[in-house]
């Protein structure tokens, strides 16, 4: 399954990743995003469901039920 994560503001796509079904993603993708973005710690990034506006946990895992729409997640960045 693909993930996509946008920009929260301006809904531009800034990641897009295979994951496999049943696997932590959360963390994963918190990592991966405070990489690219070079920040201090994983723990800025705050991932949020762009259908429902729902908070991801960093445990969140994939499941084969996950509709299309949720494959797709928003980001922001937390300030210190």
């Amino acid at each position: 399954m693909r993930v996509t994560v946008r920009h929260g503001i301006n809904g531009d796509e800034e990641l897009t990743t295979q994951v496999v079904v049943g696997v932590t993603v959360g963390w994963d993708l918190m990592e991966q995003m405070a990489r690219k973005l070079a920040l201090d710690s994983p723990f800025q990034i705050v991932f949020y469901l762009s259908c429902t506006a729902e908070m991801l946990s960093p445990v969140r895992t994939i499941s084969s039920q996950m509709a299309p729409i949720d494959s797709e997640v928003c980001y922001l960045v937390r300030c210190h």
